[in-house]
């Protein structure tokens, strides 16, 4: 609780304490990250356009100081693989909101995309083998991060965890890995602005959109809110899917650049704890298992 003042005024240094920033994530914000069930993306078009969140549920991963990644699932959009492809612009923000201290934390940067297929296997041992063994897993989204900031959190709600819904999962694991890949095809390929998403990067043939209503039926005329499903574009046709290839193409070497460099500080000896930088409420932590290259990591840059 944040001491009184008799002025009417917060004092300066709770004002301080409640919003703080960072050129990268701590040994404790690395703690507090792997506490977390649930986390919020947003992304937004380069030009107008609806900027998106999306709530993800684990997996999240830190590969380095300045480099989160993720698991993603399929659903019925993709609008953070199309702004991915994009722009790259993307926030990562988590908030306790269970019991413990309040923070609200939230990660700068920009986002490249690496489908599933195309991620190795030093990757996807970061993450749960529950979620990169789900058949909808259909990318992983690698945030490098170029500003960190954390918040109070005093107004956030205290709740209980109860379970996590299991209806995704087990709709992926009834329609198996080509169903979907169909699911994907139909309503990945395009945000709701039109912008080419990750089906374009899988579908063997070229695809091309369809406009269809709020409640996902046809409606060329619609001009009400609604959506853009893909559909196999007649013989010949190209559509985005080229050049959309090509940007995937950069952004997968940066990827994969970035996950050598991740995996080669896993031959370095861990520092077991190491010491918080600029924030005494940032407390040494312990070494947890399986971060020996964050570890090392930080220890470099202590």
């Amino acid at each position: 609780r944040a001491p009184k003042s008799t002025s009417g005024r917060a004092p300066a240094r709770t004002l301080a304490a409640m919003g703080r920033a960072y050129e990268s994530l701590t040994p404790a914000h690395v703690r507090f990250i792997e506490r977390q069930r649930l986390f919020f993306v947003a992304s937004a078009p380069s030009d107008g356009g609806h900027v998106n969140v999306s709530p993800k549920c684990g997996g999240l991963a830190v590969l380095s100081p300045a480099r989160v990644a993720y698991a993603d699932l399929s659903g019925s959009g993709a609008e953070t693989a199309a702004h991915a492809l994009q722009n790259g612009r993307a926030t990562v923000m988590l908030v306790n909101l269970e019991a413990g201290a309040p923070l609200i934390l939230r990660m700068y940067g920009r986002a490249s995309l690496l489908l599933a297929r195309d991620a190795p296997p030093a990757l996807l041992a970061r993450f749960p083998p529950a979620l990169t063994g789900d058949p909808g897993f259909r990318a992983v989204v690698l945030l490098e991060v170029d500003r960190v900031q954390s918040s109070c959190g005093y107004s956030m709600p205290v709740m209980s965890y109860q379970r996590t819904r299991t209806t995704l999962t087990e709709h992926a694991a009834k329609e198996g890995p080509r169903g979907m890949a169909a699911y994907r095809a139909a309503k990945n390929a395009y945000s709701i602005d039109g912008i080419p998403s990750l089906a374009h990067l899988e579908s063997a043939e070229p695809l091309r959109p369809v406009r269809v209503d709020g409640e996902g039926r046809p409606d060329p005329g619609a001009t009400g809110p609604g959506f853009l499903f893909g559909e196999t574009a007649p013989e010949g046709a190209e559509g985005p899917r080229e050049a959309l290839r090509r940007r995937y193409e950069e952004g997968r070497r940066a990827c994969e650049d970035a996950i050598a460099e991740a995996c080669a500080l896993e031959s370095e000896p861990p520092r077991a704890e190491a010491a918080s930088k600029g924030d005494a409420s940032l407390t040494a932590w312990a070494l947890p298992e399986g971060s020996r290259g964050v570890a090392a990591a930080f220890a470099a840059g202590a």
